[in-house]
């Protein structure tokens, strides 16, 4: 898939950049131990949390793959110009604001069949990418099913999924499945040694806290205003007026943008789930875990206010906190 412009995804640290995976040692042994013995499935699911290197392991593969019996591939890989190697994701919107579509179009999902029906022009495999099988519709995920059913020879089809138990079943069902998990601290830093990571030491460590093992998670919050906000949320701080004022102030620009909405609510999410395993009856805080998450995506799905729904749910995680 080319470039296309204003792409958010794209920059200097997009996975197909990577010069090497760290961590999910597992995960890609157990792929390679099943080239070595031949046993090589035309489909894997590469499951596990958002951000936390699934793409990285996948560009990484394909670059091997690609490069066996061929010239090396990393070089076209970077430029999205192999010819042997398919990427579907989402496409960019046709407005006049650059946003990414909501999902994966049934007409890209068809072009995945047509890549497979030619033969390859450089290396022995063709390989197609999907980033990620979350963002399939209905009719886009049985286009894809099509190809999975029939695959023709020397063809590998790896899938990303943030969510694997929203893919189809019958997608699943025809893929074997690599688990990925979140990269514990000495991987972050040498994530963060990789990024030549410059804003300094304590706000490196405050980062890869909040990060929780994820490199992406990492990166959203360096450039993400909902980082400083929540920076300030603890158990003192959601419980008085004043404290939830100056967590909506630390959001500086007057409409809270959707990123930094998600971002915010995922983090207190985050918080809301550590503080559930401090206590021998957490229902509470589990129920308002749930709660915060539904108002959430209500709040996206209905154009609601932001930041009144942050401030919703400050007051549904601090009442829950009280009462446990």
């Amino acid at each position: 898939m080319a470039v296309e412009a204003d792409d958010p995804r794209e920059g200097v640290l997009h996975p197909r950049f990577s010069e090497a995976v760290v961590g999910h040692e597992s995960a890609t042994a157990k792929f390679k131990d099943a080239r070595a013995y031949g046993r090589t499935h035309h489909a894997w699911l590469l499951a596990g949390p958002k951000g936390i290197g699934k793409a990285t392991l996948a560009y990484t593969l394909a670059a091997e793959l690609l490069s066996e019996r061929a010239p090396p591939a990393k070089a076209l890989i970077e430029a999205r110009s192999h010819p042997d190697l398919f990427v579907l994701e989402r496409r960019m919107g046709d407005g006049k604001a650059a946003k990414l579509k909501s999902e994966i179009a049934v007409d890209d999902a068809r072009t995945f069949g047509a890549f497979f029906a030619r033969t390859a022009a450089m290396a022995k495999w063709r390989v197609a990418l999907v980033d990620t099988a979350d963002d399939f519709n209905a009719a886009s995920a049985n286009a894809l099913l099509k190809v999975l059913e029939e695959p023709p020879p020397n063809c590998l089809i790896l899938l990303i999924s943030n969510q694997p138990g929203t893919v189809l079943r019958t997608i699943r069902s025809r893929c074997a499945r690599l688990d990925l998990e979140p990269l514990d601290d000495p991987q972050m830093e040498a994530v963060f040694a990789q990024w030549k990571f410059a804003q300094g030491a304590g706000l490196a460590a405050k980062v890869r806290a909040l990060a929780v093992g994820s490199p992406g998670r990492a990166l959203a919050l360096m450039k993400s205003e909902a980082s400083t906000a929540f920076s300030l949320v603890s158990r003192a701080g959601i419980s008085r007026p004043e404290g939830r004022l100056a967590i909506l102030n630390a959001f500086r620009a007057r409409t809270l943008s959707i990123e930094d909405f998600e971002l915010f609510n995922e983090l207190l999410m985050s918080w809301l789930a550590a503080e559930t395993r401090q206590h021998s009856s957490p229902q509470g805080i589990a129920e308002a875990y749930q709660s915060i998450d539904l108002s959430a995506k209500k709040t996206l799905a209905f154009n609601l206010d932001r930041k009144l729904a942050i401030l919703d749910n400050l007051v549904v995680a601090d009442d829950a906190l009280k009462a446990a």
